[in-house]
């Protein structure tokens, strides 16, 4: 269905973190299942040029992903769920809580867990061979999975490249840490501001430089598969 990672974990390390953002209710779910598209190249690059086009473009296909992404996760809970296990699938892009803003999990646990990627100092998920070009959706179960990998040292090193790309400063540059509250490393007011900003201007409200700047996704456009 057009998947390009895979991964599982338990998750059930990380209960406390996830039940203060999501609520108790999670507590349920030990393990979790992550799938993850990339995203075009030409649309992640085009987004330098700052117009209507570009950015047109990269939302279609970051909608695109999205809604395939949505899809395959429903699939997967409703065949847990057919085959009496617990299941819930988590939207790959919704934020309802616009205090916290964000969403009731976070799929950068489930992918770091199951050893796809380490989170970068733009607290993103960068994968070894296309960074942080990546969506991701999650799939909560308690149905007893493997973990699919190893969790991965960060390999950002002394790299700023996303934190110089921010055009609002939202990245303090600091590594992550999971211990640490995400305020330590990411001022999501003022990314969720230059947002409203851009939609107030007449364009479209999405910004995305810290993914199109991140050295680990450029380098897959030189890769041959």
């Amino acid at each position: 269905m057009g998947a390009t990672h895979i991964g599982s974990s338990n998750i059930s390390s990380a209960h406390n973190e996830i039940c203060k953002q999501g609520g108790e209710y999670l507590r349920q779910y030990d393990y979790c299942i992550t799938i993850g598209m990339v995203l075009p190249d030409s649309t992640i690059d085009g987004i330098l040029r700052d117009d209507v086009h570009s950015f047109a473009d990269y939302f279609s296909a970051y909608q695109s992903i999205n809604q395939q992404l949505g899809i395959i996760s429903i699939v997967i809970a409703t065949f847990l769920q057919q085959n009496s296990y617990l299941s819930m699938a988590i939207s790959p892009s919704l934020y309802p809580d616009k205090e916290k803003l964000c969403s009731n999990f976070s799929h950068k646990i489930g992918a770091r867990l199951s050893g796809l990627g380490w989170i970068g100092k733009s607290g993103l998920l960068i994968t070894p061979d296309y960074g942080p070009r990546v969506r991701f959706v999650s799939v909560l179960t308690n149905l007893r999975l493997r973990n699919s990998g190893y969790i991965m040292d960060s390999r950002c090193g002394n790299c700023h490249a996303c934190v110089d790309s921010c055009p609002v400063h939202a990245y303090t540059g600091r590594d992550f840490v999971p211990e640490e509250p995400r305020e330590m490393r990411y001022n999501a007011v003022a990314c969720y501001d230059y947002h409203r900003q851009r939609k107030n201007e007449g364009k479209i409200d999405m910004c995305g430089y810290c993914v199109q700047a991140c050295p680990y996704g450029k380098q897959a456009k030189n890769i041959v598969r």
